[in-house]
């Protein structure tokens, strides 16, 4: 059993024969990671990497407060070995990994009663952040959960790395499906939506016929409020912009530019963006869910429009697709 003990910023692992009686077995965290807010909600697992069940890692996730990526909190995780006892990091003590570059995913933790079966480890987290969780402009209700997601770990070039993507059984949500045809995009193209609630869009773009310096998707409305994500070929930085998403005047920390590094895992020559865009939130998985953006807003009008812009250049978008998806109250 493991639990944070918060004041000291490390997390404390327990054993005990009976799960009555509990001693201390070890402690991770002095000197290791982010240390920039309290840590909480820690959850330590083990995943196949790459999918091969003879090479085997462990997992510890650990939330903190303040400090995140992009500002406020945000969750980070660090990959080891555990013998039971000990937990050991594998990589250098100041590398941050993070779960999540987007500023609402936080304090979230894995399934345990997943049958073994099935085998995956599944994630939901909290989708606010404490810069101004007790602020935002809703009535009845604060803040929601983000969509649930299976954890994988891949080998990458800079190392084993954590993969995020969506629960296969959202795909019964999925109603009518749209197909968007491979085009080359200069400037502008405007994507024909329909008036559904929320989409599911997965997209791939080809690189090698590309030239632009950045290029990305843009939500917005006939009011002027607009949410972008954009890749940066230059950077290799994906940047989420929430700074003209609507009502942002709760919270200074609210409107801004979220950095997230693209991390590449299979082909580089191609990028995949799998959005899930619901009335106040999305929720991107970029290259596979090597690189994912959780981010809220609350425009006064739906952002309900869809759009591909470039800068610098063209971008060429490979046969992709949108799904509208239905409420889950349904």
């Amino acid at each position: 059993m493991g639990h944070d003990y918060s004041r000291a910023n490390r997390v404390q692992l327990y054993q005990s024969q009976n799960l009555k009686d509990w001693t201390l077995g070890s402690e991770f965290g002095e000197l290791e990671g982010g240390h920039g807010g309290v840590w909480e909600c820690p959850d330590l697992f083990e995943l196949a990497v790459d999918g091969d069940t003879n090479n085997k890692k462990w997992v510890m996730l650990v939330s903190l407060g303040s400090g995140g990526t992009n500002g406020g909190s945000g969750t980070q995780y660090f990959v080891g070995s555990f013998d039971g006892k000990t937990f050991k990091n594998d990589n250098p003590p100041n590398r941050l990994l993070w779960i999540d570059y987007g500023k609402d995913n936080y304090a979230g933790v894995t399934f345990s009663d997943i049958p073994e079966q099935d085998g995956r480890r599944l994630f939901m987290g909290w989708m606010s952040n404490w810069q101004y969780a007790t602020k935002v402009p809703t009535t009845a209700w604060r803040s929601a959960m983000t969509l649930p997601r299976a954890f994988n770990l891949k080998t990458t070039k800079d190392g084993i790395r954590l993969i995020s993507t969506p629960a296969k059984e959202l795909e019964i949500l999925r109603s009518n499906t749209t197909q968007i045809p491979a085009t080359v995009i200069e400037n502008n193209y405007d994507l024909q939506v329909s008036d559904a609630n929320a989409l599911e869009l997965e997209l791939t773009f080809d690189l090698s016929a590309t030239d632009a310096a950045s290029f990305g998707v843009e939500l917005y409305n006939d009011l002027g409020e607009n949410f972008k994500i954009r890749y940066d070929r230059t950077a290799n930085l994906f940047i989420a912009d929430r700074s003209n998403t609507g009502n942002s005047s709760f919270s200074p920390d609210f409107a801004g530019l979220h950095f997230a590094p693209r991390t590449i895992v299979d082909n580089k020559n191609e990028l995949t963006l799998h959005l899930f865009i619901d009335h106040s939130s999305i929720e991107v998985f970029a290259d596979g869910g090597a690189t994912v953006i959780t981010d809220i807003f609350f425009p006064n009008k739906r952002l309900d429009k869809v759009r591909f812009f470039t800068q610098g250049g063209k971008v060429a978008l490979k046969a992709s697709k949108y799904f509208e998806l239905q409420s889950v109250e349904n």
